[in-house]
Parts: C-alpha cells; structure tokens; sequence
C-alpha cells in the first residue's frame, strides 16, 4: 500500500520543482503571519486581513512546489539563498565587530591555551610531533614522537628514508 502511493507521488512529481529551502521559508513565514492574526484577533476581538496574505504566501508555495519550471524556481531560490547567506554574514560580521560582554561568557567554557602554536593553530599537535628534514631536497617533515626508529616518505620528492621520533 505505501509502495503503491509513493511510486504515485513520484509519478505526479516527475519533473515538477518541489520542495526547497524558498518553499520552506515562504510556508514559515505564513505561519508566523497567522500567528501573529490569530494573536492580534484574540486581543482586540477584530478579524483583520492577514490570513489572506498568509493565504497567498501558502498559495504562492504550492504553486512553486507544483511548478513544471524548474530553471526559473531553481533561479529564484538561488536568489533567495544568496541573500539569505547574506543577512547570516553580515549578521556574523556586526556579532563579530561587537565588544563582548564579560557576564554572557560561559565560565564554564575552556580558554585557549597560551603559547606557540604549529601552523594550523594546533599547540598539542607541537608536544606531539617531531620535524626532520628530508636528506634529498631538504623538506622538513613532521612525525609522531615516541614511536622509535620508523620509515618516513617525503611528499615533496618521494624519497624514502628512516629517521628516530
């Protein structure tokens, strides 16, 4: 039986647009219109027009996700996905710019440790490693430490040479 009415759904939706993230924020946005009637109803006992724009955004969603032209929605929604990526950046820039606040940091959170750090910002990667330098072309390489006389491939040149961790 649910075989039988997915193969359908996939039948009715073979070459239509369906569902994507411009849908999704067009059937939120709805609900928060509703929502917010629904509320301005109760408080003041008058119906006002905003479930019809909440219809019509509704409206405009199933006719995207009905669509059979999928280049223009696809177009549209990555419109609406570069200028939602947008507001995100921006957002993150100005929390970035912001002085922080000294009673919202979690005391709880660890600090970065002090000191030297390797190239990829890893302090602990320092304590573990050994650099040797490649007898061929002269790269240095990290190995493991600890781990005795081991064999080790330079990528620069391709010699291979042992050396102690």
């Amino acid at each position: 039986m649910l075989d039988r009415l997915k193969n359908e759904y996939k039948a009715v939706m073979f070459g239509r647009n369906g569902m994507d993230s411009l849908n999704r924020a067009l059937l939120a946005l709805a609900a928060i219109v509703a929502a917010l009637q629904f509320l301005f109803t109760l408080i003041s006992g008058r119906a006002g027009g905003m479930y019809a724009a909440a219809a019509g955004l509704v409206a405009v969603a199933v006719f995207r996700f009905f669509s059979r032209n999928t280049y223009k929605r696809g177009a549209e929604n990555m419109m609406f996905s570069q200028f939602w990526m947008g507001l995100k950046q921006r957002r993150a820039a100005s929390k970035a710019n912001r002085a922080p606040n000294p009673y919202r940091q979690n005391p709880y959170r660890q600090q970065p440790a002090k000191g030297k750090k390797d190239a990829s910002g890893n302090k602990d990667a320092q304590r573990r490693t050994k650099i040797v330098t490649c007898q061929k072309c002269g790269q240095k390489l990290r190995v493991p430490k600890g781990k005795g006389k081991i064999r080790v491939f330079c990528k620069n040149c391709g010699e291979a040479f042992e050396a102690k961790s």
